[in-house]
């Protein structure tokens, strides 16, 4: 592959990568995982619990900091599952686009 050629990552592929299979029943499932209040909404603490986990979230830390990034910046300060979807991807849309440039 030369350094001039364009390499295109599907969202699905990335996710691939990061180990999961199907991109928004997984993302459902993870956002149910995090919310462990139920209200539906995430919220810092959550967050910051989910970020200091040394279990199964442990490997999505840094995905996990963009997220509480996101939190803060959020003016009710807490992630609905659309937002949670959002933020998740957004990282997502930067890689694919640094990839083909």
């Amino acid at each position: 592959m030369s350094p001039t050629s364009h390499v295109e990552v599907t969202f699905d592929e990335f996710l691939e990568v990061l180990g999961f299979d199907q991109s928004l029943s997984v993302l459902n499932q993870l956002f149910k995982q995090l919310d462990t209040d139920g209200s539906g909404f995430l919220k810092i603490d959550e967050i910051v619990n989910a970020i200091n986990s040394t279990g199964e979230l442990a490997k999505y830390r840094q995905k996990l900091v963009d997220l509480f990034v996101a939190l803060a910046s959020d003016a009710d300060k807490k992630l609905s599952y659309h937002e949670f979807v959002e933020a998740w991807t957004k990282k997502k849309d930067e890689v694919t686009q640094s990839k083909s440039c």
